[in-house]
């Protein structure tokens, strides 16, 4: 078991956010953000997403709260995105 001095800034952001009722992520990881996503798949291994683009990780995530909302009753948010 590792000390509190041992445990990550953003493990235990994220160790927080999972006692508020985080049970998947979604996003694109890179750069400033690869820390967090790091902690994340860690934490949530088979429900976090990545993808490489913002508008599929919009998607995924719209996707993840229909099914939710389905469970709870009918309907399901619509979502779409257009590119010029």
């Amino acid at each position: 078991m590792k000390n509190k001095s041992d445990v990550r800034q953003v493990d235990a952001w994220v160790a927080f956010l999972q006692k508020q009722g985080l049970s998947s992520a979604f996003g694109v990881p890179g750069g400033a953000a690869l820390h967090l996503f790091d902690a994340l798949t860690r934490a949530l291994p088979d429900q976090t997403v990545l993808v490489q683009h913002e508008t599929m990780a919009a998607h995924a995530a719209v996707g993840r709260y229909a099914s939710f909302l389905n469970k709870q009753r009918r309907g399901a948010p619509m979502e779409f995105s257009m590119a010029f």
